[in-house]
């Protein structure tokens, strides 16, 4: 099959951009046989078949990206077609409606039948339907003559309606009865409702003459059902339709089979999905008041870092009548609106309602302390809170019961959660909910219909609502230290400067200008002066207190209840590309990928409680970021001061009052900006860490009381993350520290060892010593690890000269209250995650992959004593290389090593290597490891003059040093390398899927011209670059997940940061069982073949064989051909690998 990547813009012949997608599709039908004919030895006649096929090639992408821009067209058409029903739907305006629909049914989509608008129809005819029966009694209006162009319309639609789907000839079943129920209409329609109803209801009888419609109890309650059903039979004997249960169970996926069996009930240890010992009645008020949140823009949370005896700043912005203004602007604006979808869509909205939305949008950004604010995310967030007020008004008239429906599936749900539950170990989320929706009759990915809206919609929605904000909110002048005559704006557009750091050159940036909107400094300071006493945050950023909705096959439904989500990111960067559409493109069934989706369930369903003790000591350093002299004791402690004790010079105080600009040489000037610049800069930059810390204690201290979940997704490699972004245990030391598991288990016989041991660990203090040295250590310091805990600012201070001083903190604690419970350490009920580590988890990966039995020791896949450390081990390499280079007969490179020694005189430093080495396993360059030792070297005091040849002699030193103990690691990259040249020759980005089913295709795309062809073309460097890293990620991944499924069969608790696990003390030891099991397992399938034959397949069909020349075809053979040496590593050995994840 041929893919492409759906891309966002492209440019066509007049230059205009239009928005466009790929599909997959054959080039031509394959055929069995293919001959290819060797070309003749002319340089003419070899390159003329190569550029046929090329041509070929260019000739279908460009062919296939104008289809896929029709079926986006189409599709975007959809979306505006279900936003005009919506309004409609909305504002209670059923002849309009109908007239619409009118227009619809005739269009060349519909009778084509090109595109499904079945929820389009199927919610419009329940509304009809509801008015139908309004209206059954008001023999008045049914006799008049304003009831002619209701039923006129009605009886065109209802012959033209697509039969396609249950639900549309559910809803033509039940308009048709009650329509029958009416017992008088208007005279000069009875003939034509006769004709038009009778007409229906053959078409109604073929399409139900075997069964009846499945029930579909989003739209259509039980009492509706019976009257559709009962209409439909008519006499005969029909029975709805009954399926044949689907296999939820794994398939087509070795690595996860294993898991189809239940575990032994003997070897379970229980439910790890725990939630609180609430009744059912409360939970069932919890999920209310849940689902009442998600209808919501956003949730009011208590400010405790607000020091101002001023006024709160809620209370300013009511006194300068910022809503009032917000809605007169909104009714002035929306009349001189031209868009036409954004004129429907806001017209018949309630101004009140819609300022009040906006108005809390103003105080969420506000509320950041950020001086500018992004456009697009200030946009979309307006756009989005007033479609979800829209489309929550729309189900309002339309879905009336759904909120008793997710609730019935609810109730049973939970039963997974509770405590003494053995539902886990037979079931996996996915098939629970499966079974819950089974018996509620609904469909498992059932969802609140037409609740999608096309991009282009949303941007020209939230452009217009930025503009009215914009136009509505000013700052009196009264609010002004330098008093003007009227009010200023708010806020106002603004080209920033963003001064982007290079990762590789030292000193060097690169300059964004981004348009951006500024906030007054006059409001800046007055937000500061004032400050809010709450803080409003969106609901879609926070974690949730009851367990999220599981992703279903093909990654469908989600976290949220009433609202749709997609399981991977589609980041900004990828806007010619939608990942989520690429990936279920390559789906090949409902089953593949199922383990992967099953995997975030179960890390999203980990609840989680804040560490209450952590939290107290957090919020004491973050009240002395105030205090200029804590900044060195709170800089070691990774708390940003507040950027109020960050001064900025005026010209006043570098000059004197007196002095005036002139008076000021040039020079002085310029050294007087730059220190300006900086000092700003450096507010600034302070600004965004206060307020991005202040946000994360703001929400622990609101949650303090709370079970926590943090529904996760993916990026389209399949890494995966927390959607909250504030608080998460994904994130810093601080963000760590912060959570403890919900669920408490006794410390068993170990448990305390592998506590004492953990918080050693945390200090990276005793990185080179074996097991049994850090153990000793840390009874040799128990007294300074307790005194820490009991006296953290005013004992020895120990645990801030950890590299994780917070989480050192946590454990020195939970080590304290054990010692002080008084009861024995296997009995203590412990709620700490301990971690373990992998160790430079790429290249154990690499190693794996290769056999290299050398590399394998460097990073631990072997037994040892004492943890392996490749970063001393190649330092160690290099140093051997200079001595021996320091005795070469070679005169210059003599010269050379010796000319180092008298400039670096001690052995190779570990650190000037160390961010090459780690950086090599994912893909980095020469060139890329030149500048990275540059930078060390220059740092360690070397001349300039002495850097350029310093610079490239140790960096080739460590690439051979590394090429040497990874032999078939390093050939394994270059041969991932090799695969992309052959791609993108053939026009295509790289792809693969991961060996647990999830397809991976590399969004780094856009559009260009090939032999005069419009086409959607990848990114070379970009493809060539990322591969090797991207599928290593992806394996990092399947590893994690393989745990995190067998962790869940076990009954353990499990969390991960990419390739750090984490789990209960007295489970640390059955989780590193099962880790290296997996890892095991995993390098013991055929990776690098299954690779190789993928690419064959995706990239070389037959249908594309005929087309090439024989150089050609030998060519690309040849590099999707892994001719790489394996070593000799036994996997097996790994079981016994002490430091492998320690």
């Amino acid at each position: 099959m041929w893919h492409n990547l759906t891309p966002r813009l492209i440019k066509c012949a007049n230059c205009q951009l239009v928005r466009c997608a790929a599909t997959s599709a054959q080039l031509t039908e394959p055929e069995p046989k293919v001959e290819v004919k060797e070309a003749k030895k002319t340089k003419k006649a070899e390159e003329k078949p190569k550029l046929e096929w090329e041509q070929k090639i260019a000739d279908f992408l460009s062919v296939q990206l104008a289809r896929e821009h029709r079926r986006y067209s189409s599709e975007k058409k959809k979306k505006r077609i279900e936003h005009i029903v919506i309004c409609h739907i909305r504002d209670q305006k059923i002849v309009p409606l109908l007239s619409y629909l009118v227009r619809l049914v005739q269009s060349k989509e519909v009778i084509g039948g090109r595109v499904d608008y079945s929820e389009v129809f199927a919610s419009s005819l329940k509304h009809i339907s509801k008015h139908l029966s309004r209206i059954a009694n008001d023999h008045e209006y049914l006799q008049s003559n304003k009831a002619i162009p209701f039923f006129h319309n009605l009886f065109e639609i209802l012959p033209a309606i697509p039969m396609t789907s249950d639900d549309s000839i559910s809803a033509i079943a039940l308009t048709l009865a009650r329509l029958e129920e009416l017992t008088t209409i208007p005279d000069n329609l009875k003939i034509k409702r006769s004709k038009v109803v009778g007409a229906v209801q053959k078409r109604l009888t073929m399409a139900t003459s075997t069964q009846l419609p499945k029930q579909n109890r989003i739209f259509f309650n039980d009492a509706e059902y019976e009257v559709i059903s009962n209409y439909i039979q008519c006499g005969f004997d029909r029975i709805p339709m009954e399926e044949t249960p689907p296999n939820l169970k794994y398939s087509d996926t070795p690595l996860a089979e294993t898991l189809n069996t239940p575990c032994q009930p003997v070897d379970y240890q229980g439910n790890p999905f725990i939630s609180q010992k609430w009744s059912k009645k409360e939970f069932r008020q919890k999920f209310l008041e849940l689902l009442d949140r998600e209808q919501r823009y956003c949730i009011q949370v208590e400010n405790f870092s607000r020091n101002s005896i001023e006024k709160p700043m809620e209370r300013l912005l009511e006194e300068w009548k910022w809503r009032d203004a917000i809605k007169g602007c909104f009714d002035v604006m929306r009349n001189k609106v031209s868009q036409v979808n954004v004129k429907l869509f806001i017209n018949g909205l309630d101004a009140a309602k819609v300022a009040d939305r906006l108005y809390e949008c103003v105080i969420v950004a506000l509320c950041t302390g950020q001086k500018v604010l992004a456009i697009p995310e200030l946009e979309s967030a307006m756009a989005h809170a007033l479609l979800d007020l829209a489309h929550s008004e729309f189900t309002a008239n339309v879905l009336e019961s759904s909120t008793d429906l997710f609730t019935e599936v609810y109730d049973k749900y939970l039963q997974y959660f509770d405590e003494n539950s053995t539902i886990p170990r037979e079931y996996t989320q996915r098939e629970w909910w499966y079974k819950c929706a089974e018996e509620a009759r609904v469909d498992p990915n059932f969802h609140i219909p037409m609740g999608g809206v096309s991009k282009a919609s949303t941007e020209e929605l939230g452009e217009f609502l930025v503009s009215v904000v914009m136009n509505a909110c000013y700052v009196p002048p009264s609010q002004l230290r330098k008093k003007k005559r009227g009010n200023i704006k708010a806020f106002s557009f603004r080209n920033v400067n963003i001064d982007e750091k290079s990762d590789w050159v030292e000193n060097a940036y690169k300059i964004n200008v981004n348009k951006m909107i500024q906030v007054h400094p006059a409001l800046v300071e007055l937000l500061d002066i004032h400050q809010f006493k709450h803080l409003l945050f969106p609901f879609r950023a926070l974690p949730t207190t009851l367990p999220p909705r599981p992703w279903m096959d093909k990654g469908l439904c989600g976290p949220m209840y009433t609202k749709e989500s997609e399981p991977l990111r589609n980041l900004y960067e990828f806007k010619d590309c939608n990942v989520n559409v690429e990936m279920r493109k390559r789906l090949r069934n409902e089953a593949q990928g199922r383990p992967v989706f099953d995997a975030l369930n179960d890390l999203g369903s980990t609840p989680w409680i804040l560490n209450q003790a952590t939290l107290k000591e957090l919020i004491h350093a973050f009240d002395l970021s105030f205090k200029p002299d804590q900044r060195e004791i709170l800089e070691n402690l990774a708390i940003p001061m507040h950027p109020s004790t960050v001064k900025v010079p005026t010209f006043e105080e570098e000059f004197g009052v007196h002095k005036k600009v002139a008076d000021v040489s040039s020079m002085e000037f310029i050294q007087f900006s730059k220190k300006q610049y900086e000092a700003s800069k450096e507010q600034n930059e302070t600004n965004s860490l206060w307020y991005w810390l202040m946000y994360r204690l703001v929400l622990a201290r609101h949650f303090r009381d709370e079970m926590l979940y943090f529904p996760h997704n993916m990026d389209f490699r399949g890494r995966v993350y927390p959607i909250s972004p504030h608080l998460n245990h994904m994130g810093d030391d601080i963000n760590r520290s912060l959570l403890k598991f919900a669920r408490g288990k006794p410390m068993g016989k170990k448990g305390f060892e592998w506590l004492k041991l953990h918080c050693i660990n945390l200090t990276g203090l005793m990185k080179r010593q074996s097991v049994e040295e850090r153990l000793a250590y840390a009874e040799e310091n128990l007294g300074t690890i307790i005194d820490s805990a009991e006296n953290p600012w005013n004992g020895t201070k120990w645990w801030m000269s950890s590299e994780d001083p917070w989480q050192t903190l946590a454990a020195c604690m939970e080590i304290r209250d054990v010692i002080s419970s008084g009861i024995r350490s296997e009995n203590y009920v412990s709620h700490l995650p301990i971690h373990q580590d992998g160790s430079c988890n790429g290249f154990q990966h690499y190693a794996a992959m290769g056999r290299d039995l050398k590399g394998a020791a460097e990073v631990n896949l072997l037994p040892s004593d004492r943890p392996a450390d490749i970063y001393s081990s190649v330092a160690a390499r290099v140093e051997q290389k200079r001595l021996q280079h320091e005795e070469s007969d070679d005169e210059k490179l003599r010269a050379l090593a010796r000319d180092l020694r008298d400039h670096l005189p001690q052995e190779m430093p570990r650190k000037v290597i160390k961010q090459t080495v780690m950086t090599t396993v994912y893909g980095v360059t020469r060139y890329g490891a030149v500048l990275q030792v540059k930078k060390q070297l220059k740092a360690l005091g070397i001349p300039g003059e002495k850097l350029g040849k310093f610079t490239t002699y140790i960096a080739d030193m460590t690439l051979d040093s590394l090429n040497e103990s990874f032999q078939a690691s390093m050939q394994m990259k270059d041969w991932f390398r090799s695969c992309v040249s052959v791609a993108v020759k053939l026009m295509r980005p790289i792809e693969w899927t991961t060996p647990l089913g999830l397809p991976v295709a590399q969004p780094y795309v856009k559009a260009a011209r090939k032999h005069n062809k419009l086409c959607l073309m990848p990114i070379l460097s970009k493809q060539t670059n990322a591969f090797p890293p991207n599928f290593v990620h992806s394996l990092d991944s399947t590893h994690m997940m393989l745990t995190a499924l067998n962790c869940k069969k076990h009954g353990l608790t499990f969390a991960a940061v990419h390739d750090c696990f984490w789990t209960h003390s007295c489970d640390v030891d059955k989780m590193n069982e099962i880790c290296r099991e997996q890892f095991i397992n995993l390098h013991s399938s055929p990776i690098v073949e299954n690779l190789a034959n993928d690419l064959r397949v995706t990239f070389m069909p037959p249908s594309l064989l005929r087309l090439l020349d024989l150089k050609s075809l030998n060519e690309f053979e040849q590099k999707l051909t892994p001719n790489i040496e394996k070593g000799e590593l036994d996997l097996n050995c790994i079981k016994d690998s002490i430091y492998f994840f320690s």
